[in-house]
């Protein structure tokens, strides 16, 4: 009898503690079990006197946890600590540095989507998701990780390698992509994309995606571990509404090479210098974008398309206020687009200008009282509306 259970429960997925029947009282369950949350908790696991089975944690003793991967009563590393196997592990699930490229390896936990994660985070890995630990900022990571934030709410600590002693294992740190193992070949960072594989960073922000025109290759950085694997790059968050205010490696302006159609010199906010700085950034033109994403001239991008929000020269806090792009260091904020000097074309009627670092359009005015004078603008001598 024995033996057919054991092979039964083998056929079944395992030696777990599936199949436990209902209870209202100890005496309700075999071997005179303990019945809690009106379950029989050790029901099948005592029939094969195996000791620490488990489904949760109810069923361990105090000071242990259930791994629900092996269904066994045990401690164990939490989500996120540096892991070897699967033992390692609190969860039972480990993403090993020779398997995965994730330095030290990482105790993970799969998920189907965010709400599965405490972080909110659930990065999809090839046929699988793993949930990423929480973070606020990069000291909640360890040192070789990030901290991804997508919302004040979603932040989870995501590989970032920059030196080849974080990847004791393989002995190699992909810079470009903040993994261990060997650099990758392709397109370099601010370069145009098509498609995964292109590029030699981690990212390919595509057109069809992302609304950048002919797309764009970029490796993510992080506000505190900034260091970018090509040169002339740097860490930024890019006034453009294209990334979401991700923060990016890319290479800096350059007035020789200047832009590639369908781009134009924008300010970006440098992390690590702490200062502004110029990054091409979109400004599409119809020519550079697909007849399925048509350009909106409001926000540079492909595809995205203008609606009621305000136009040049209104009031703003951030792009979401704006059809385009929200200059939120201007008093009260001033609601823009961007534009070419080689190619102006400004919507709503607006003016294309150089302000030094970014080339923007402008509301257009005949006289001060065209603009926002009690929030300190004037008309400029060339017509447009701007703060003294």
């Amino acid at each position: 009898m024995r033996v057919l259970l054991i092979i039964t429960l083998l056929l079944a997925g395992g030696s777990g503690c599936a199949g436990k029947k209902e209870c209202s009282q100890p005496a309700d369950c075999d071997d005179a079990n303990p019945c809690t949350e009106e379950r029989c908790r050790f029901e099948r696991c005592s029939w094969l006197s195996i000791p620490g089975c488990c489904q949760t944690g109810a069923d361990c003793l105090a000071g242990q946890s259930c791994n629900t991967q092996t269904q066994r009563c045990g401690g164990g590393a939490p989500l996120g600590a540096p892991c070897s196997q699967a033992a390692d592990c609190e969860s039972g699930f480990c993403l090993s540095e020779a398997a995965s490229g994730f330095p030290g390896g990482y105790c993970a936990r799969q998920c189907a989507g965010p709400n599965d994660c405490p972080s909110g985070l659930c990065l999809p890995l090839g046929e699988t998701s793993t949930c990423l630990s929480s973070c606020n900022d990069d000291s909640g990571c360890r040192p070789q990780y990030m901290c991804l934030k997508l919302s004040p709410a979603a932040g989870g600590c995501l590989p970032h390698c920059t030196e080849n002693s974080h990847c004791p294992a393989l002995g190699v740190c992909n810079r470009w992509w903040g993994w261990c193992g060997p650099e990758s070949q392709g397109e370099p960072n601010g370069a145009g994309c098509a498609g995964d594989g292109v590029c030699r960073g981690i990212l390919c922000l595509k057109e069809s995606d992302s609304g950048a025109p002919g797309g764009l290759c970029a490796s993510l950085c992080s506000p505190q571990r900034t260091a970018c694997p090509g040169p002339g790059e740097a860490c930024v968050v890019l006034l453009s509404p294209l990334a979401g205010g991700l923060p990016l490696c890319l290479p800096l302006y350059d007035e020789l090479t200047g832009c590639r159609p369908g781009w134009t010199e924008l300010a970006a906010w440098d992390l690590e210098r702490q200062q502004a700085v110029a990054v091409c950034q979109p400004a599409c033109k119809a020519e550079t974008c697909s007849a399925e994403k048509p350009c909106d001239p409001w926000s540079g991008l492909c595809g995205a398309e203008a609606d009621d929000r305000e136009e040049l020269g209104q009031p703003c806090s951030g792009h979401q206020d704006c059809k385009g792009l929200c200059l939120d260091f201007w008093p009260g904020g001033y609601c823009s687009a961007p534009c070419s000097l080689a190619d102006v074309v400004c919507p709503g009627g607006g003016s294309c200008t150089d302000l030094g670092l970014l080339q923007v359009c402008l509301k257009s005015c005949l006289n001060d009282s065209d603009c926002r004078q009690n929030e300190g603008y004037r008309c400029s001598p060339l017509q447009m509306c701007q703060p003294l």
